[in-house]
């Protein structure tokens, strides 16, 4: 089992709605080791997006980014998923 440690930041697109990529943008430079990617509409188009932006960033950032509840999507992206 692999242990994580640091600053786990859970994203909420609903709540970040319009700026949400700047705000976590903002979080991963405040230090976030390990982002997951929450959301649970089902707008497969939009999510995808999202997290290929995201996955980006967190490249930039050297954070880790998982997938909450869509491993099709975390294995598209290479990335890991929480169930």
């Amino acid at each position: 089992m692999m242990k994580l440690r640091g600053l786990y930041a859970i994203t909420d697109s609903q709540l970040l709605s319009g700026k949400f990529l700047s705000y976590v943008e903002a979080a991963l430079d405040g230090g976030v080791t390990l982002l997951q990617y929450r959301d649970k509409t089902g707008d497969d188009s939009r999510r995808l997006r999202e997290a290929t932006e995201l996955l980006k960033l967190c490249e930039r950032y050297k954070t880790r980014l998982i997938i909450n509840d869509d491993a099709e999507l975390a294995a598209r992206l290479g990335v890991g998923v929480h169930l």
